[in-house]
């Protein structure tokens, strides 16, 4: 008995190194959430994620929480299943006094991941809200941001750290840094098959399944 109890413990080790040796081989950064005092909750609800009636499923890559960045406009990225028939209306609101700071129509000619340069300046640490609505059948996609100043210590890191800006980004609290510097990778990469795995596993770790299973089926191709 105390044998097989021992060879028990001596397989669950040797699982547990396998699979810290399989993270320490495979690089991955976890995204880091905010830390710094404020609520990591989501102020204006709404879903993130959604498969419309007519099958379109639409998605934006925003975490469960208020995300930060360190640019005053960012780059913002959602996801289609497939070309949209008619343009998405993009609303960027100020929370606290509801002001409607933007607004356009966004569209996409194929699915898949799509990339919005932000035009209007953000405010530090104002909390905005930003949604993705069609105008067709009234639901909508969308997540929170802050405008957070990259302080010294996120500046050094950034020229310690070279090609691993994204990551630095992820560990540092920075979602959508992250999200769009690693987009940014994949779209220029001859090998992006690592980059989707990574990107997959952040959408994974903030609950958007429809996005990251899309990034490790084009992780396959």
């Amino acid at each position: 008995m105390r044998s097989a109890i021992m060879g028990s413990i001596l397989v669950l080790l040797s699982l547990g190194l396998a699979v810290a040796e399989e993270s320490v081989s495979s690089g991955f950064t976890a995204y880091q959430p905010p830390l710094r005092g404020a609520p990591s909750g989501r102020f204006g609800g709404g879903a993130r994620g959604l498969t419309m009636t007519d099958g379109l499923q639409l998605c934006a890559l925003a975490p469960d929480h208020v995300g930060w960045t360190s640019e005053r406009k960012p780059t913002l990225y959602w996801f289609s299943s497939r070309a949209l028939a008619k343009p998405l209306s993009f609303t960027l609101t100020r929370l606290g006094d509801g002001k409607l700071m933007l607004q356009q129509e966004v569209t996409a000619a194929t699915g898949g991941m799509h990339r919005l340069e932000l035009e209007h300046a953000l405010e530090p640490y104002q909390v905005y809200s930003w949604r993705l609505r069609s105008p067709s059948t009234g639901d909508s996609v969308g997540g929170e941001l802050r405008y957070v100043k990259a302080d010294l210590s996120l500046k050094n890191a950034l020229r310690a750290e070279n090609a691993r800006t994204a990551e630095t980004y992820a560990s540092t609290g920075r979602w959508y840094d992250a999200i769009a510097t690693l987009s940014r990778q994949i779209e220029q990469s001859p090998n992006p098959a690592p980059l989707y795995r990574q990107r997959s596993r952040w959408l994974e770790q903030v609950n958007l399944p429809i996005v990251s299973a899309w990034d490790r089926q084009m992780a396959t191709r």
